[in-house]
C-alpha cells in the first residue's frame, strides 16, 4: 500500500515525458503526475534529473485537488 520507510528518497535520472495528451482516446483524463487514492499517506521526496518534456500537453502534466 505504501512505501514503508520514512526515509525514502526516490531518484529519477533521465526519464523523458514523450507525446502525452490530456486525455485518453476514450475521453478519459490522462496525467504524468496525479495522487494515487489508495497510496499511504507519507509520500517520499521524489528528485528529478535530466528530465524532458516532449511536445506535451500542458493539462497533460500534473492534477492538483483540495484534500479530502
Amino acid at each position: 500500500m505504501g512505501i514503508m520507510s520514512w526515509w525514502t528518497k526516490v531518484v529519477l535520472n533521465r526519464v523523458t515525458f514523450k507525446d502525452i495528451r490530456a486525455t485518453t482516446m476514450y475521453g478519459m483524463d490522462y496525467r504524468a503526475f496525479a495522487m494515487n487514492p489508495w497510496s499511504s499517506d507519507m509520500i517520499p521526496m521524489q528528485y528529478f534529473y535530466d528530465t524532458k518534456f516532449i511536445n506535451c500537453e500542458a493539462d497533460s502534466l500534473a492534477y492538483f485537488m483540495e484534500p479530502p
